[in-house]
């Protein structure tokens, strides 16, 4: 390996591991703009949090796709179909949840809460498995990363409840924490603590409903 070839693996290595970590935040927060842009009310016939969710899409196929470039071609291209799946999810559920709140209907809650949710987060878990397993990142997290994963983690739970698609979410953060256990370097741990605080998140969510149902059957 000459020194040019080096310096140019070590910037891609530097720069996959950047994109990692921005495509770790744009989860972590873009996923909860529309509760975190809610007070800012309405402009026009559609909420502010709507016009800016729009931009969500680009946020994640920057980085995810930047980071899916240090990847084989095989994770690259199931990585490329995670985030297609991911664009088109996404724009069912805003422009369904954006109708839904001026004229909800079964329509809308069909396209929003039920077809929108599961392509979009069907995307997600596909890109996130293809970085995982093209080992996009080696580098080891620091503390800003497991921070990150564990906002992560909250974020696929809180979608998957909100998003009526809570099977899909075990079995898909099932998948990825057994895949992430089998590496447990680089970008496999932040993975494996998303997904394992995701499965216990959702435990206890489900132990929660279960038990307000025995208390109130028991009143």
């Amino acid at each position: 390996m000459t020194i040019a070839t080096g310096a140019a693996a070590g910037t891609r290595t530097v720069r996959s591991a950047t994109a990692w970590t921005a495509f770790l935040v744009v989860l972590a927060v873009g996923h909860h703009l529309g509760s975190l842009l809610s007070p800012l009310g309405e402009v026009g016939d559609a909420q502010w949090a709507d016009w800016i969710d729009l931009l969500l899409p680009y946020a994640v196929v920057a980085t995810a796709g930047t980071a899916l470039l240090a990847v084989p071609r095989g994770p690259r291209i199931a990585g490329a179909a995670g985030l297609v799946l991911y664009v088109q999810g996404h724009g069912i559920h805003l422009a369904a949840n954006s109708i839904a709140q001026r004229d909800p209907g079964d329509t809308a809650f069909l396209w929003d809460e039920l077809v929108g949710h599961a392509v979009w987060f069907t995307g997600l878990y596909l890109v996130i498995g293809a970085l995982l397993v093209g080992r996009a990142v080696q580098e080891g997290p620091g503390p800003l990363r497991l921070l990150l994963s564990v906002a992560v983690g909250v974020t696929l739970c809180s979608n998957a409840i909100g998003g009526h698609a809570v099977p899909l979410a075990v079995g898909a953060s099932s998948a990825l924490a057994l895949l992430a256990a089998r590496r447990r370097t680089g970008a496999g741990v932040d993975v494996l603590v998303a997904a394992v605080v995701a499965l216990v998140a959702l435990a206890v969510y489900g132990l929660a409903g279960v038990l307000l149902d025995v208390s109130v059957d028991h009143t």
